[in-house]
């Protein structure tokens, strides 16, 4: 049984997909999600056995994620900061 039952990926380039592709020649991930701003590339990445599927609403896969990984420029964040946001709510 892998350590990390899902993995969330922002950014499958080769930080991210690398990261990935460790993790599953260790055999320490059972899922693998990735957003990324560009189709092309993340349909590459499940082509290439990087991802299992590609992420449609972050808030949904962030929310019962065992990992996160962040592996865009940071201004791109955003996006993860939002749906992290609806989920945990805002501290005060």
């Amino acid at each position: 049984m892998p350590a990390l039952r899902k993995v969330v990926i922002f950014g499958v380039g080769l930080i991210g997909g690398s990261f990935a592709l460790a993790l599953r020649k260790a055999g320490a991930v059972g899922e693998v999600v990735g957003f990324g701003r560009s189709a092309t590339t993340l349909e590459s990445a499940k082509r290439l056995g990087i991802l299992d599927r590609i992420g449609s609403h972050a808030a949904a896969e962030v929310g019962d994620a065992d990992l996160v990984l962040l592996a865009t420029r940071w201004h791109r964040w955003r996006m993860f900061l939002r749906a992290s946001r609806r989920i945990w709510g805002r501290r005060r």
